[in-house]
């Protein structure tokens, strides 16, 4: 969480977006915050898990399907965490502001995961379109020095 918190907002930094809190903070509530969530929502966690263990899937894919409560943020940032999984194309917003943010929190998240930065044996596809990156305007040579920057801050916080 505190790599894709970190990144999202230095990348958002990069591409001029004017306020980048909400970035911060669905970095870090966009996965590990569910764990810390399931201590006040309780009831929604066992949820998700009950129907994973019926479904049989993973909680990568349930969560996807699941709108899990996050009353207690703004709405953008709500949006942002609700939302970083879900497919381009299946998206609600008219945003432009907010679906790029979405975009970056989107490739924060799969950057991590690239990373390795996630949980052990959670396994999730963290191909990279270059097509999307020209779209946010982004090139492999300022992905690699964010990516570097992230990688020395998150070594200096002992992660």
């Amino acid at each position: 969480a505190s790599f894709v918190s970190h990144i999202a907002v230095s990348l958002g930094e990069h591409l001029h977006v004017e306020d980048t809190n909400d970035l911060m903070i669905s970095g870090l509530f966009h996965d590990v915050g569910l764990l810390a969530r399931s201590h006040c929502q309780h009831n929604v966690m066992k949820s998700v898990i009950d129907k994973c263990k019926q479904a049989k899937t993973s909680f990568y894919e349930t969560e996807k399907l699941e709108t899990i409560p996050t009353q207690d943020l703004n709405e953008r940032t709500s949006f942002l965490i609700e939302h970083h999984h879900t497919p381009e194309n299946q998206r609600q917003s008219t945003d432009f502001h907010l679906d790029r943010e979405l975009d970056i929190l989107t490739f924060a998240d799969t950057l991590a995961h690239r990373m390795k930065y996630g949980f052990k044996d959670y396994i999730r596809d963290t191909a990279v379109n270059k097509f999307f990156l020209d779209r946010l305007g982004l090139s492999v040579d300022v992905i690699s020095k964010k990516i570097k920057d992230t990688q020395d801050a998150m070594a200096a916080l002992n992660f």
